[in-house]
């Protein structure tokens, strides 16, 4: 099958900088793995970011100019005004993209009159709508994530905040409905999405397939902040560490030896990232993980909030190393089970006993590194999805059948 994915605002990226570029990576990557013939339409700003390997007959590159809404105070203020009462005009406050120009690129490419359209993120959908056969990718609901940084800003929404917000949840809703099919990061998500409609499927952030030997745990504890500092997930979960978790720590503090893995906030918003610095040693970008990690070693997720898929844990659980965080850190990915394979509690005061236990019990860490470790090689591996991937098409094409 011809495939034409149209991907913004990432390219694919192997070794990703955000969960975006790698979920497109590992898309593309799957569906030339099933033996499809990809046209790949990429910013062209981020062109020069893909990172595919593919032969020639299968992969076609197409560099995209995404166009902005036009500029100017008066511009802005009418946006800002229709984007509380139009679906359209909220998309294009929130998204600052102008779809018609990707709508355009996509009519040039087309093979066939029924090709299939991959349309990654709200904004690749929006651009793919009149289009009959379309696969909705689905990464995370944006109206969430502004939910989130108000959140983490301690911002006070406003009415018309409110009113746009809401806006923009009836718009993305709206376009999923549009779509022949949906594929969610998230489990959550998905459960959400199939309450409005058939035909979606879950299908987890895993990128390539990560092979580690097993170990037992290190005598000392060690515990990890894993993530981009500029992500919005990132930042609200550092302010919930240092406002609601870190005081309430007391020794444990002292037994465990705090690290970070990515890369900075440049805003540093709240300064929040400078406090992690002052507490954690920070090892900044790491390319190769298997130079930081440990099996038996923790990866603490403080983000009481549920939105998206948090690929984090995924990766981490490859490396062995042990989740523990709250229990809606947890509702995108069912997979991981308390006790089991990772440590989940359901407030403040659990956080802190579970982090208790994980400190003092070497043996509960190396148990719950190598469940980790064998979790991700059953169910988060590249292969392991292979199958989900081909299902999915296969439906559609069943779908094409019957009508």
């Amino acid at each position: 099958m011809r495939i034409t994915m149209l991907c913004v605002p990432f390219a694919p990226r192997r070794c990703a900088r955000n969960g975006g570029e790698l979920r497109f990576w590992q898309n593309a990557s799957s569906l030339l793995a099933l033996g499809h013939k990809l046209t790949l339409l990429v910013p062209a700003d981020r062109v020069q970011d893909l990172d595919l390997q593919a032969d020639g007959t299968a992969l076609e590159i197409i560099p995209t100019k995404i166009q902005r809404p036009a500029e100017g105070r008066w511009n802005s203020y009418r946006l800002a005004l229709l984007s509380m009462l139009s679906n359209r005009a909220a998309l294009r406050y929130f998204l600052r993209i102008d779809p018609e120009s990707l709508t355009t690129a996509l009519r040039q490419v087309e093979r066939e009159p029924n090709q299939l359209v991959w349309a990654e993120w709200v904004g690749g959908m929006w651009a793919a709508v009149p289009f009959k056969r379309v696969l909705y990718s689905h990464t995370d609901f944006l109206h969430k994530v502004i939910n989130v940084r108000y959140q983490t800003k301690r911002r006070r929404i406003t009415l018309r905040e409110r009113l746009r917000l809401r806006r923009l949840q009836r718009a993305e809703l709206a376009l999923s409905d549009r779509a022949q099919a949906v594929i969610c990061v998230s489990a959550a998500e998905a459960v959400e999405l199939t309450a409005r409609r058939t035909d979606v499927t879950y299908i987890p952030i895993v990128g390539p397939t990560i092979r580690r030997p097993e170990a037992n745990a290190e005598p000392v504890a060690r515990v990890f902040l894993f993530g981009t500092g500029a992500n919005t997930a990132m930042r609200r979960a550092l302010a919930f560490l240092r406002e609601e978790l870190w005081p309430r720590l007391g020794e444990v503090r002292n037994r465990v030896e705090w690290h970070s893995v990515g890369e900075p906030d440049g805003l540093d918003v709240g300064g929040n990232w400078t406090w992690m610095v002052q507490h954690f040693k920070s090892h900044g970008f790491v390319e190769d993980l298997s130079r930081v990690f440990r099996p038996g070693d923790g990866l603490l997720m403080p983000y009481p909030e549920n939105t998206g898929f948090r690929t984090r844990f995924v990766t981490a659980a490859a490396y062995g190393v042990v989740a523990v965080g709250l229990q809606s850190t947890f509702s995108c990915a069912p997979e991981f089970k308390n006790e089991l394979n990772c440590l989940v509690a359901q407030d403040t005061a659990g956080l802190v006993r579970q982090l208790e236990r994980f400190s003092s019990d070497r043996t509960l860490r190396s148990r719950l590194g190598r469940a980790a470790m064998e979790l991700y090689r059953r169910e988060f591996s590249f292969e392991a999805q292979l199958p989900k991937y081909r299902l999915v098409l296969e439906r559609l094409t069943e779908s094409d059948g019957r009508k």
